[in-house]
């Protein structure tokens, strides 16, 4: 008798990686945090009030980007360097070549969280593609969880599992450090679990960012952003 042999098929990509010099954009996140927390351009959480977010302006007027004053204003070219990373990604996830489409930021904002504060369980709608880039991360922190997409099913049928491995463990925290990121596809459900007291008083930041294709192409439909 032949022996089962377990094999994952369609397993979920992510990309995590670390840029060039990533110190030399410290000065640049401190001076986007500061500048739109003295203009009022942070919001905070609906659900967690130790937690904040840098608010979109929904200005487009200049750039396909929507994102705070402060990251427009010192955070361009951070952006730059982090989209190609995303190309480079979406190189090995889509498998079509780079000269197919160029990938856009179409969104950004900081997060701050401060002991006692966490975010909810969400994805991100409308884009392909998310960034999250770990600034601060005092020891002890919490990283991000990803939870495992559900297989639409109907009926849908679920266990509770006496014993969980790779193919059915329910989330999954990627071991991330300082100045690290982690790329993935938006439509993943993942949450922060609660920040504990940390190190000296720090708090954990974060950047976060979704992009979406400049061009779609199958067959004879064709999608263009201009």
């Amino acid at each position: 008798i032949m022996p089962v042999v377990p094999q994952y098929v369609f397993p979920t990509m992510v990309g995590t990686g670390k840029l060039n010099a990533p110190k030399k954009y410290r000065i640049a996140f401190d001076k986007a945090f500061e500048q739109d927390l003295e203009s009022g351009d942070v919001v905070v959480n609906t659900r967690s009030d130790q937690l904040k977010h840098t608010w979109c302006d929904n200005d487009r007027s200049k750039s396909h980007l929507n994102a705070s004053p402060g990251i427009k204003d010192n955070l361009l070219e951070f952006i730059d360097e982090l989209t190609k990373e995303v190309n480079q990604y979406a190189y090995y996830h889509f498998g079509i070549n780079k000269e197919r489409c160029e990938w856009v930021c179409n969104v950004a904002w900081l997060n701050e969280l401060k002991p006692g504060g966490f975010q909810t369980k969400h994805s991100h709608c409308n884009s392909f593609l998310s960034v999250i880039y770990y600034i601060d991360l005092p020891k002890g922190a919490p990283v991000t969880a990803f939870h495992r997409p559900i297989v639409e099913m109907k009926p849908y049928f679920s266990f509770e599992a006496d014993r969980y491995h790779d193919a059915n463990f329910e989330f999954i925290k990627p071991e991330m450090k300082e100045d690290t990121f982690i790329i993935f596809p938006s439509y993943l459900h993942h949450e922060v679990e609660m920040m504990p007291q940390c190190e000296e008083g720090k708090v954990r930041r974060t950047f976060a960012c979704n992009f979406i294709p400049n061009r779609i192409d199958c067959s004879s439909y064709l999608l263009e952003l201009r």
